[in-house]
């Protein structure tokens, strides 16, 4: 019987080759692919009409110790030696690339002038074996299998009749039955078994072949997406952008319309997304749109399937991938992706490939980039001749009360004085729009003493009365002990299959009686997740996620995780919340969810 590795890595391998079929009805409708190559080094093929072959993959899911160079080498020197050198050749992987891989990842993608030298000195190879290695690149694809497939349906949705009766269940049966068939012609001896054709792969798939009217970015569906987001409602506070590194003055969003690449950085918190909500509608008061993508949804490759995605998302309706590309090809759009630099680096290396043809080439759509951490912004934005880089405006003592008022209502006497408390709780935080929110809705206005964490142990309570059927604390644990692993993996989103599944795991694993199912529903009904994207759900709330982590840490129930080399601070702070002094339970249920105190102000 086959070991689960073995299983995972075939599933994933299964996933990919899915993704390749649909890829290849869409935009090579007359390529043919075949599973399981010719020669051991390649997984999938893809042929030409003639049968020759224009693409190979090899797919490895890989779990444990990072990649070392040594076998990924030996994989490109066995297909620099087949001498297929108008072919690409593609090594992917869900395995983390070491440091001596990750040089030769670099190395293949690179196109300075000594690449060839370079590739035959680290391979240990001649330069004319080097030289077939033109159109060899090593992809890291973090994406679970359920991710994959999830996404897969999405593009096979997509592409049936919109009137047809209960499309999303059609296009499931539809991806179950490409496992399935995947699965048989795998298992053929004679390469001409294991071989799809044109006609057989349009068959498979399904759906409409063309563009249908409705899903044509330059008429209907346009129409569409700009009604959906026009009535965004407005911020509570107007917020304003302030250009980087210290300039002035500070302009307004709708000055992002006006630039061809820019970003906007900045602490958790601070309403870089309500920046972006902003842009977004008033863009659609004028008939102008602006797609907001969130990169936590990015899968490596499919940079259409993104921004077909956040069509779909906004408009609630499957939309095929062909639209995303028209966008990103419309010179009057503007693409932003939300969340960059909160991405694995892996992930991250191949949206910045991705990103060069948008960045470096006039006529196509704008391109905003949002995200917590200026430096890696401004690496993915690298290629861009006129990159803009803005912070959001810290709140001046009038945003303050302002944004006082309208989360309180109180007398204009009263501002002062709650503003000046939640300087002296919160420090420079008060200047960020969403924790002085939080200090505010925590009902953390009074005369007692508080620490930052305290703030957030009352707003989740806060939050928890949302759910009065059930005690919400009970499940918070187990949603810290999750969120921990998240943060293990530099992240703190999932996809729908990753949280089932990490959820009922924590449940098993706690001696409490908890369960993953009700404190899935929990963290839903209280609003403590929210989904951000298609088949993704992430914390409200980032620092709201690092609590909840940093309580299972202090409790003994999760590992620290480890520290971020993109991101040290951050990771510094989550650490410094654990090295807390366990106190008294906070609450008269299962005496696991401690007091975190000792978080800073």
């Amino acid at each position: 019987m086959a070991g689960t590795d073995t299983i995972r890595g075939i599933a994933y391998q299964q996933a990919h080759a899915i993704h390749l079929a649909i890829e290849i009805v869409e935009q090579y409708p007359e390529h043919q692919l075949r599973v399981e190559g010719t020669d051991d080094v390649v997984d999938i093929e893809v042929l030409d009409a003639d049968g020759r072959l224009v693409g190979a993959h090899q797919i490895k899911s890989h779990s444990g110790a990072p990649w070392t160079p040594k076998p990924i080498a030996d994989v490109m020197r066995r297909w620099a030696d087949l001498n297929e050198p108008g072919a690409t050749f593609t090594f992917v992987t869900n395995g983390e690339l070491g440091p001596g891989a990750q040089t030769l990842s670099d190395i293949l993608a690179s196109s300075e002038p000594n690449r060839t030298d370079r590739l035959a000195t680290e391979l240990g190879v001649s330069e004319a074996l080097a030289e077939r290695l033109t159109f060899a690149r090593i992809r890291v694809d973090l994406s679970s299998v359920g991710a994959l497939l999830e996404a897969a349906e999405r593009r096979i949705a997509a592409r049936l009749d919109p009137l047809l009766r209960d499309r999303e269940e059609e296009a499931v049966q539809c991806v179950d039955r490409l496992v399935r068939v995947l699965m048989e012609r795998a298992a053929h001896n004679h390469p001409a078994e294991r071989l799809f054709t044109a006609a057989e792969l349009r068959a498979l798939i399904g759906g409409e072949h063309g563009e249908r009217g409705e899903y044509q970015w330059g008429g209907a569906l346009k129409d569409s997406y700009i009604a959906a987001v026009a009535n965004t409602p407005p911020a509570l506070v107007a917020l304003t952008l302030t250009p980087l590194p210290g300039g002035e003055p500070a302009v307004d969003a709708q000055s992002l319309l006006q630039l061809s690449a820019a970003s906007v950085s900045g602490p958790t918190g601070t309403g870089k997304s309500s920046v972006i909500q902003v842009l977004q509608s008033s863009a659609a008061a004028t008939g102008r749109a602006v797609v907001v993508c969130r990169a936590e949804t990015y899968i490596p490759g499919h940079i259409a399937a993104l921004v077909a995605d956040a069509l779909g998302f906004s408009v609630g309706t499957a939309i095929p991938t062909y639209a995303g590309r028209k966008v990103l090809a419309d010179p009057d759009a503007v693409v932003v992706i939300d969340g960059v630099s909160e991405i694995p680096e892996a992930t991250l290396e191949h949206l910045a490939q991705e990103l060069k043809p948008l960045l470096n080439r006039p006529g196509l759509a704008s391109v905003v980039l949002v995200g917590r951490d200026p430096a890696v912004l401004r690496r993915v934005m690298g290629p861009a001749p006129t990159h803009q880089a803005f912070g959001v405006t810290p709140l001046a003592h009038s945003d303050q009360e302002r944004l006082i008022e309208s989360v309180l209502g109180p007398t204009a006497s009263e501002l002062t004085q709650i503003r000046a408390r939640a300087e002296h709780v919160l420090g420079d935080g008060a200047r960020n729009p969403m924790l002085l929110t939080i200090f505010l809705k925590a009902g953390a206005v009074g005369s007692a003493e508080l620490t930052r964490s305290a703030v957030y142990e009352k707003f989740l309570l806060h939050l928890a009365a949302r759910a009065p059927s059930v005690d919400a604390r009970t499940y918070l644990p187990l949603l810290g002990v999750v969120f921990a692993h998240l943060l293990t993996a530099q992240r703190r989103y999932s996809d729908q299959y990753e949280w089932i599944a990490s959820t009922d795991e924590v449940a098993d694993s706690l001696s409490s009686a908890t369960d993953g199912a009700s404190a899935r529903a929990v963290a839903l009904h209280t609003g403590l997740i929210t989904e951000v994207g298609m088949g993704v759900v992430a914390p409200f709330h980032d620092s709201l996620a690092d609590y909840l982590a940093a309580t299972a840490v202090a409790a003994g129930l999760a590992p620290l995780p480890p520290r971020s080399p993109r991101n040290p601070l951050r990771m510094g702070g989550l650490r410094q919340r654990a090295r807390c002094r366990r106190l008294r339970p906070c609450h008269t249920g299962p005496a696991i969810l401690i007091r975190a105190r000792g978080a800073g102000r």
